[in-house]
């Protein structure tokens, strides 16, 4: 079959995926983030710093079972996460780069 444009932008190739969060008591949903979203991140990871970009890959990719995100506004919210313990910031992140098809943290600033 070949997809038509309408069919691509319709199409949700995001995946999600349940995670573990012990410090935080239970389990989350991570999301893929889109190319758009990666993008955002890399450029505000450049400017503000390596930590704060974790807490926006983290805010962009924070969802619920559906993958509608919790955090609203990312980009204006994601600074709320820099109150939490830096190993769970990171191990989230780390999971939802995975997910994006990227390996780390690394290649979203790079990319």
């Amino acid at each position: 079959m070949i997809l038509s444009s309408a069919d691509i932008f319709a199409s949700d190739d995001l995946p999600i995926k349940q995670v573990t969060v012990e410090a935080w008591g239970g389990d989350v949903y991570v999301k893929a983030l889109s190319t758009g979203e990666l993008n955002v991140v890399s450029k505000h990871t450049a400017d503000v710093g390596e930590l704060a970009g974790m807490c926006l890959v983290v805010a962009f990719g924070l969802c619920d079972e559906e993958g509608n995100r919790l955090i609203d506004a990312p980009a204006k919210n994601a600074h709320k996460l820099e109150s939490k313990n830096v190993n769970t910031i990171k191990m989230l992140a780390d999971e939802i780069i995975k997910i994006s098809g990227l390996l780390d943290i690394e290649q979203a600033k790079n990319s």
